[in-house]
């Protein structure tokens, strides 16, 4: 697996006549890999990818795919679902200012999936992307230049990153 450019990981525990395992599967584009293991630590990661790992790393926040990034100098894509799940609970906070930014974040996402899903509308490959990118580069600066626990603000319109 250690050749791979992409990989998505996840564990999830469960019990076997009383002892507590994890089953990691490991996603390749054409193959998946299960491993159930006494661990859940990054020496997982390890034993299975090894230290050769070059590729992405497609995963959830959990604290051994950030170690095994670390270590061994590995790109993480963390889930957007997981992320998109965060924001659901900034939109729902007690602080105004973060349910604030967790619906104007969820909006982000609702305009950039609204793009995927209405693909087939687009005249060419070409006016996709473009606007895939534009709400691409909308979110992000939504969430870098307009988090409630920033100190940068916009301070002009349309502005680009």
């Amino acid at each position: 697996m250690a050749h791979e450019e992409q990989l998505n990981v996840d564990e999830t525990g469960h019990k076997d006549c009383g002892k507590r395992l994890w089953t990691w599967c490991f996603r390749a584009y054409l193959y998946t890999v299960f491993k159930i293991s006494p661990s859940r630590s990054s020496d997982m990661l390890v034993e299975v990818l090894g230290k050769e790992f070059n590729g992405v790393l497609g995963c959830d926040y959990f604290s051994a795919y950030r170690k095994y990034m670390k270590k061994f100098n590995v790109a993480l894509q963390f889930c957007l679902a997981h992320l998109i799940r965060d924001y659901k609970f900034l939109a729902e906070h007690p602080d105004p200012k973060n349910r604030e930014f967790g619906q104007r974040m969820l909006n982000q996402f609702r305009k950039l999936f609204g793009i995927i899903h209405r693909r087939e509308e687009y005249k060419s490959e070409e006016t996709f992307q473009r606007a895939l990118g534009k709400a691409r580069d909308a979110l992000v600066w939504e969430a870098t230049f307009e988090s409630p626990h920033t100190r940068r603000r916009r301070t002009w319109k349309n502005a680009s990153i």
